[in-house]
């Protein structure tokens, strides 16, 4: 017990260090900037979807209903950098907590934060000023945390705000739980009727278009973008949707029929795992920072692969290329990537591929589903 201490107040110190140096040097809060500008906006009742954030050019790419909770949060000064940081680590812990305690190893929580901060995807998350540390405590407090009569509504929040998340919905339904999957989606429709009510031109120009092009939130073969989609964009260089539609959905079908096994006997911090994976495969723009989603299922099959130890050296290589930042020492932007050699598109495809490995190892330890716990009735 002494041991472990150490190790996890070295792992602490690190990861406190690390984000400390990043926040000083590097952090640009870009995201951040375009919720702020988007309540901005309401207020100057300029048009959302038609404009851009002035300094950046970046467009904002969520539905009306978040528009209305950045603009009350703005007179709040919640979205300043020092306080959406501080909001976002005790997300990240509240999430370490979740995992640690789905994996049966309460003890292990405050390493599993240390753990997940350090790597890339939160390291982006933090100095952009991202939102995913918020949606994922909102998916695992959901599935991972007390059973609540009204289960389902967090995701249904999740999605409201940025529409990824709704393949948990999905989730619900195919694994039979019928009332939260009912719940989540009427979270939603109330959601959009708030913002028809509160927003209807901006209502109209989401919904009727906006909502459904994923050019909104960048070029898609940028390096960054690690999805299905994006690594086609890199080695095809043109339309590809029929390929994409085929590829990705067989790929989530996969995850998604994984995860229904791993549910039915058990083990809900792999099923949930398994969806994030799903999802960051099918979107059309998956960016590093999204893959902080991922995350539990590091730890999940870190747990349920004590007997398999090629399950285990998968995850363990799969950490250490999430935390290496490989993909973005390639050059990137204006075009460059379709001009990669077929080992730059490997290294370009580095998340895909770590998502490719999670997903074997979990087939791997297919024997073992079960060994950890599900979610606590208390």
């Amino acid at each position: 017990m002494k041991r472990l201490r150490w190790i996890t107040a070295v792992l602490v110190a690190a990861a406190t260090a690390t984000t400390i140096w990043m926040l000083t040097t590097r952090a640009e809060f870009l995201d951040l900037g375009v919720y702020r500008w988007a309540a901005q906006a309401l207020d100057a009742n300029a048009s959302l979807y038609d404009m851009a954030q002035p300094v950046t050019g970046l467009r904002f790419t969520y539905p009306p209903f978040a528009a209305l909770l950045f603009w009350l949060a703005e007179p709040l000064q919640l979205l300043t950098p020092i306080i959406w940081t501080i909001g976002s680590l005790l997300a990240a812990g509240r999430m370490s907590w979740l995992v640690a305690r789905a994996a049966r190893v309460p003890w292990a929580a405050l390493a599993i934060l240390a753990l997940f901060i350090v790597i890339e995807p939160s390291q982006e998350t933090l100095r952009l000023g991202q939102i995913n540390f918020f949606l994922g405590w909102l998916i695992l407090e959901d599935l991972l945390g007390p059973r609540r009569r009204w289960s389902g509504a967090l995701v249904g929040l999740a999605a409201a705000i940025k529409l990824t998340p709704a393949i948990f919905i999905v989730y619900l339904a195919v694994t039979g739980r019928w009332r939260a999957a009912i719940v989540a989606l009427a979270t939603i429709a109330l959601t959009i009727a708030i913002g028809f009510a509160a927003l209807p031109t901006e209502s109209r120009d989401f919904w009727g278009g906006a909502a459904f092009d994923a050019g909104r939130v960048g070029a898609p073969e940028m390096v960054g973008n690690q999805s299905i989609d994006g690594v086609l964009w890199r080695l095809l260089e043109t339309e590809h949707q029929l390929t994409w539609l085929l590829l990705a959905g067989a790929v989530a079908l996969g995850c998604l029929a994984l995860a229904r096994r791993a549910h039915r006997v058990g083990d809900e911090l792999i099923a949930v795992g398994l969806v994030a994976l799903a999802g960051l495969f099918a979107s059309p723009v998956s960016w590093t920072h999204h893959w902080v989603l991922a995350l539990p299922l590091l730890v999940a099959l870190w747990f349920a692969s004590r007997r398999r130890r090629a399950a285990r050296g998968i995850v363990a290589a799969a950490y250490l290329v999430l935390g290496s930042r490989l993909l973005w020492r390639l050059p990137h932007e204006g075009g460059l990537e379709f001009a990669y050699t077929p080992a730059q598109q490997l290294v370009a495809s580095a998340y895909v591929l770590v998502g490719a490995a999670l997903l074997t190892a979990a087939w791997l330890v297919r024997p073992q589903l079960g060994v950890i716990g599900a979610r606590s009735d208390s």
